[in-house]
């Protein structure tokens, strides 16, 4: 499920993930986090799980970093996310769109 709302932000849900009735009041939270607070423009969750455990050795390769950088960093939970138009999410978009076309 993909929800537009109406601050510029986008709400991912998985199908199986339900809303309870405190969730409208928690999700202002979650967009006043994303915007101003230290998200970024993203608010997630953790999965519990080390990034190093669940990233393919070809994509560490890639980056030209090592699975030790991650052990101590957590992956989040693709299955819900706030992703908030920010000021920061809009400088990275521009200049990776920007160096797609040169």
């Amino acid at each position: 499920m993909v929800a537009e709302l109406d601050v510029g932000c986008i709400l991912w849900l998985d199908i199986d993930r339900r809303f309870l009735p405190s969730t409208k009041s928690n999700l202002r939270g979650f967009i006043e986090s994303a915007v101003n607070g230290g998200g970024k423009g993203i608010v997630a969750w953790p999965s519990g799980h080390p990034t190093s455990s669940l990233t393919h050795p070809k994509m560490l390769q890639f980056f030209q970093t090592k699975a030790e950088n991650y052990f101590f960093h957590r992956m989040i939970d693709p299955s819900q996310l706030v992703v908030c138009k920010s000021e920061n999410m809009v400088d990275r978009v521009s200049v990776s769109e920007q160096n797609s076309s040169d």
